[in-house]
């Protein structure tokens, strides 16, 4: 008779247990590390340019909007289909939470590309503060989903059925995301003034977003000293890229300038780290377990 064994907290990959010390570059090696500074000073350079138009009118953006943000929802999927199809009764469950949000995340964003200022009518007139809204509800979820990810152990659900909850809340979520923004878009408050730009709640938000971001970085990277590997890394450097990405949504003052292009390019960045992250676990993880059977 088969019984499951019921594993500490553990991380799939190359266990190796540093002794909690270390630099940024010897953590995070010299791929992911050439990155991160080379986004960081990139960032740097743009907040002391004052913003510009690459594209002349939102007729010439919106075409490389729509590019980017169908690529951000293909990798959304994918990192939902990866994390669900490829599940275990020995997947660790921070892992299947992080699959099942970005299916919401997905859907918010199908969601905000549609509802972006000059695009067709969707259920409700298109605009900025619509296409904004789902945009926070987007990242809000993914901003809670990398954090739960980051702090709950990488162990295994105690009961079987968990994922499906799961799947049902990111269902649920999606939903009410789209009830309030389509029918009650009046009642939330304003994000985005015509000749003005950003309000002050919409800047609030997104440096409430950095901030999730920045503890969930903050508590990969803390995991990443007591042991080295691979997906941890990938979600730490894609946290901190999709906080950039943040900050460059507080200084736009409008949908098409300097600042809005490098966020959402920004954002794509961090997404497709996101995947490699969960593609590299999910192809990591049975080699793992043949370890863990061996001893």
């Amino acid at each position: 008779m088969q019984t499951r064994v019921k594993t500490p907290d553990r991380f799939a990959g190359n266990s190796v247990r540093p002794d909690g010390q270390g630099s940024l570059f010897s953590v995070l090696g010299v791929g992911l590390t050439a990155l991160l500074a080379v986004l960081l000073l990139i960032f740097v350079i743009a907040i002391f340019y004052p913003p510009h138009h690459a594209f002349r009118g939102l007729a010439a953006y919106l075409p490389l909007h729509t590019a980017m943000e169908t690529f951000a929802i293909v990798v959304s999927m994918l990192v939902f289909t990866v994390g669900w199809n490829a599940h275990s009764e020995e997947r660790a469950g921070n892992i299947v939470l992080l699959s099942c949000a970005f299916l919401a995340v997905g859907l918010l964003d199908f969601a905000h590309v549609l509802s972006y200022p000059g695009m067709a009518d969707f259920v409700t007139p298109s605009g900025p503060e619509k296409a904004i809204n789902f945009w926070l509800a987007a990242r809000g979820v993914a901003a809670l989903a990398l954090l739960a990810a980051a702090v709950l152990p990488c162990r295994p659900f105690a009961a079987r059925g968990t994922r499906y909850w799961l799947l049902a809340a990111s269902v649920g979520v999606t939903a009410l995301a789209y009830w309030a923004c389509l029918f009650h878009q009046d009642e939330l408050p304003a994000t985005f003034i015509a000749g003005q730009g950003l309000t002050r709640f919409k800047i609030g938000a997104e440096y409430a977003l950095i901030a999730l971001y920045g503890v969930a970085a903050a508590v990969f990277f803390a995991r990443l000293r007591v042991q080295r590997v691979d997906h941890l890394r990938q979600l730490f450097v894609a946290s901190c890229v999709i906080a950039l990405s943040e900050l460059f949504f507080t200084l736009y003052g409008d949908v098409t300038d300097s600042y809005n292009l490098l966020g959402h390019v920004y954002k794509v960045i961090a997404f497709f780290l996101i995947y490699q992250a969960l593609f590299g676990y999910s192809l990591e993880e049975p080699y793992q377990q043949l370890q863990l059977s061996r001893q």
